[in-house]
């Protein structure tokens, strides 16, 4: 069984990968820039309240308080996504306000991908989808490539994603690997509660054939002491499971 193990962050790039046909057919491609690729936040829709996530920063009245205002936004439209899908041969939906499958019209954004042939990648964290729409998303464009936030032993997740069912999220991570032609990934950031568990996880992504990517958050880094921050603020080095490896 290939075994893929990523550390650091963003750090995977074949799923985003363009070949020149799909390059050189792209109506109205940019000619300066050949990497071409633009990351999307489709809408201001997320039912998570992430405890470090900028939903829960904005709008902060500088007392250690929230304002709670609503997220500002709308829905981008299918004629608006249409159109920078002319221009851009890769398309990345990875939600800093938002997580795209609560766009109303996310699977027929997966359905113009896969018409016009292009690459994308779809980074998500939130659970309330059913079983049902998340199989026709993954049929709707099998080569798309999938992240799924589960952030410790999915029992335990939601501790730091507030809201989500990390049990029932890691079941879609497998649904997916039985569906898409790319294995999905499996996203993995280090808090002080999960940091003991990262061989558990990773036992755990090569059980079910899907990749392990580590993300060491640089939010601890010269900032004030974080209930949330790993003992080791850096994060873990590559080196510690390299050497397992």
């Amino acid at each position: 069984m290939e075994k893929k193990i990523i550390l650091g962050g963003h750090k995977i790039i074949k799923g985003m990968e363009v070949g020149q046909e799909t390059w050189d057919n792209l109506p109205n491609r940019n000619r300066k820039f050949i990497s071409n690729k633009v990351n999307l936040d489709l809408s201001h829709r997320c039912p998570l309240e992430c405890l470090r996530c900028a939903r829960q920063t904005y709008e902060s009245d500088g007392k250690g308080g929230l304002k709670k205002k609503p997220i500002p936004g709308r829905d981008i439209t299918i004629d608006e996504f249409e159109k920078i899908t002319d221009y851009f041969a890769r398309i990345q939906f990875c939600g800093q306000y938002s997580d795209p499958i609560h766009h109303p019209h996310f699977i027929d954004f997966l359905r113009i991908i896969k018409r016009k042939d292009l690459i994308s990648q779809v980074h998500t964290a939130s659970s309330f989808k059913s079983d049902k729409w998340f199989k026709e998303a993954f049929e709707a464009n099998p080569d798309s490539q999938w992240w799924f936030g589960i952030d410790g032993l999915p029992k335990d997740s939601h501790k730091y994603r507030v809201h989500q069912n990390g049990e029932l999220h890691f079941k879609r991570l497998k649904m997916a690997r039985q569906i898409l032609n790319k294995k999905p990934i499996w996203q993995y950031i280090v808090f002080n509660y999960n940091e003991q568990d990262l061989e558990t996880a990773m036992k755990m992504a090569e059980e079910i054939d899907v990749i392990f990517n580590v993300i060491n958050s640089g939010r601890w880094e010269n900032k004030k002491p974080d209930k949330l921050a790993p003992k080791k603020k850096k994060g873990i080095e590559v080196n510690e499971f390299e050497e397992q490896n």
